[in-house]
């Protein structure tokens, strides 16, 4: 299975929901890919989430980058955390929109709490 999570600017939300679904998969031994994008990519990751990321331990390597047909198309389900779906350039087979999560710049512990609760559904 492919997860591909996506906010606007692929540096924040989708980073951590990325790291924290790929580090479940790990714990549980799940073969699955976990990628993310946005619709307008900041050129680095928000500090913010890296902090967030170094005090849970995890690791993320990927540089934001802008969504595009081919994602979309290789992902079983499509989480978007902040983009519309008729912002994306292609139609996901299964999208689910977790839209109503905290903002990293306010809440970041809160928005991992929130992610780290719903990260189980996408996988039954």
């Amino acid at each position: 299975m492919h997860v591909l999570f996506l906010c606007p600017h692929g540096a924040a939300k989708s980073v951590l929901a990325t790291a924290l679904l790929r580090d479940l998969a790990r714990r549980d031994g799940i073969d699955l890919t976990v990628s993310n994008a946005g619709t307008e990519p900041d050129p680095a990751i928000n500090p913010v989430a890296l902090a967030a990321l170094a005090r849970r331990t995890l690791e993320f390597s990927d540089v934001p980058r802008r969504v595009d047909r081919g994602q979309i198309a290789a992902a079983d389900i499509v989480v978007s955390l902040g983009c519309r779906l008729e912002e994306l350039p292609a139609t996901p087979k299964r999208f689910v929109d977790w839209s109503d999560v905290p903002d990293a710049s306010e809440d970041v512990d809160g928005l991992c709490e929130v992610l780290s609760s719903r990260l189980g559904s996408l996988l039954s």
